[in-house]
């Protein structure tokens, strides 16, 4: 190639919109859609070393926002007002996400003290239809988390941390949103964000799901949602929320919300212990076409970010597991087992994708690799690889 030309694709540092740092993989909660819930004791528990976390900081410079919070509830880790304010201190803007059980009056002030910007509580339904689902975490116990904030806030005088609410809407709630702006009047909330489940793991959980609902559930789903963000607006509570495109008739499912019974899990299952196969991108397998271009042009390919339909942003963010490695997405991530919706089959199987450890190599260096930089520009292409096909986080808008 001639040197003019091949420093027009000379790989600049990377910049990231965001990292989140999965600091625990325990739970003291249920929730009966959570992956860990459905692993049983399958599940890898887990809490990241201060040295681990202290070389993450380290690692990421180039993101501007941590959220520390992966497959697990945060606030269970020893050490994690120490980690909120080092992350702070380091620079970084800092955001979590809880299922709110432990954020009482003294960790609230432990999160506005330390200066995070933003916290995310989560519920899946209102009253009883979210205590069904989410056992451990009731209603009752994320409207005492948000009055605890509201009020540590006050008393500090402080404007942050920013509060979002995140829904998740279950088939059999399609009316629940609408219910929300009354509920949470003069509790803080800046920001509710409704989204719909996008990882089935039992498959009796399948028709919880919009991963197979046709145009004309999901349009009537959308108006009340514009029912509901009207009424929020009205509250001073901004409400986002996205859906996923129909899905192919072959793969729509015939049961419609009123036909679906209340479900109660299999929590017996048994993991498969069988290891997960080699994704096409693990450094040793040989991907077509990409591994063909010189490594600063497949650098070049793969940051054209802004091309990639995936909404988990895997082009300008990363997951990094609570044992230090490299994931494009919390979904890639997952300590054991899993699944997710496709358009052909209910569910299927998936397996960790990692590039590299934060411990062997800076994060910007992982990024840059032959395998991991095929991998996005696989996506900046628009033909997501292998491991991501079907996934309804292609068709989520």
């Amino acid at each position: 190639m001639f040197p003019a030309l091949r420093a027009l694709f000379r790989p600049r540092r990377p910049r990231w919109d965001w990292m989140q740092v999965e600091v625990t993989t325990r739970c003291d909660a249920a929730c009966v859609y959570c992956p860990r819930t459905t692993c049983g004791g399958g599940w890898r528990d887990e809490d990241m070393s201060m040295a681990l976390f202290r070389r993450v900081l380290a690692a990421c410079r180039g993101a501007r926002h941590l959220h520390l919070q992966g497959w697990g509830e945060p606030l269970l880790h020893p050490r994690y007002p120490d980690m909120l304010a080092e992350a702070v201190e380091a620079g970084y803007v800092v955001g979590l996400t809880t299922n709110g059980v432990h954020l009482d009056a003294g960790m609230a002030g432990v999160v506005v003290d330390a200066g995070v910007d933003l916290v995310a509580l989560s519920l899946a339904g209102i009253g009883a239809r979210n205590d069904a689902v989410r056992r451990g975490a009731p209603t009752a116990r994320v409207l005492a988390a948000l009055d605890a904030l509201r009020e540590a806030k006050a008393r500090a005088g402080r404007a942050l941390p920013r509060v979002h609410l995140a829904y998740m809407l279950l088939r059999q709630d399609a009316e629940g949103p609408e219910a929300l702006p009354a509920l949470l009047r003069g509790r803080g909330v800046d920001t509710v964000i409704v989204s719909t489940l996008d990882h089935v793991t039992p498959p009796e959980l399948a028709d919880a799901a919009y991963a197979h609902a046709d145009a004309d559930e999901l349009a009537a789903l959308g108006r009340r949602l514009e029912r509901a963000c009207a009424a929020a607006e009205a509250e001073g509570i901004r409400m986002v929320w996205r859906l996923p495109r129909p899905a192919p008739p072959s793969a729509q499912l015939t049961t419609r919300p009123a036909d679906v019974p209340p479900f109660t899990p299999d929590l017996s299952l048994t993991p498969d212990p069988s290891p997960a196969p080699d994704h096409p991108f693990t450094p040793g397998h040989k991907p077509p076409e990409l591994w063909e271009l010189p490594g600063d042009m497949l650098h070049a390919l793969a940051a054209r970010e802004g091309d990639s339909s995936c909404t988990e942003n895997v082009g300008r963010a990363a997951v990094i597991t609570v044992d230090g490695m490299v994931a494009p997405c919390v979904f890639a991530a997952l300590p054991l087992c899993g699944g997710r919706p496709r358009d052909d089959n209910r569910t299927v199987a998936t397996g960790r994708m990692l590039f590299g450890s934060v411990e062997d190599a800076p994060l910007a260096e992982l990024w840059r690799r032959p395998a991991y930089a095929a991998f996005r520009a696989a996506h900046a292409r628009g033909t997501p690889p292998p491991p991501c096909e079907g996934c309804i986080k292609l068709r989520v808008h």
